[in-house]
């Protein structure tokens, strides 16, 4: 006789932790006032830039995507994927 599935009747998901978000968020907006704020130096005020905004367009589509992958067990099993271009369910 088959052990029964502790998972059965549930969806199992994961997406990327929300503090960790929040972190790269955090990071993005310090970034971006420290860019606001450095006088002389237009490339580091440029360098700074962009790096806030690469921080802030990860945060974004973090958040965005939430639960990036999630699991719907059953007959058949499900895994549904979110990606930037849609949900892709396999």
């Amino acid at each position: 006789m088959a052990a029964p599935d502790p998972t059965a009747g549930r969806d199992l998901n994961w997406s990327t932790p929300a503090p960790a978000l929040v972190a790269v968020l955090v990071g993005g907006l310090v970034l971006l006032v420290a860019a606001v704020f450095v006088d002389n130096e237009p490339a580091g005020r440029l360098l700074i830039g962009l790096a806030a905004l690469g921080l802030l367009v990860v945060a974004a589509f973090g958040f965005l995507q939430r639960p990036r992958l999630a699991i719907r067990p059953g007959p058949p099993a499900e895994l549904i994927v979110r990606r930037l271009t849609g949900v892709h369910t396999f």
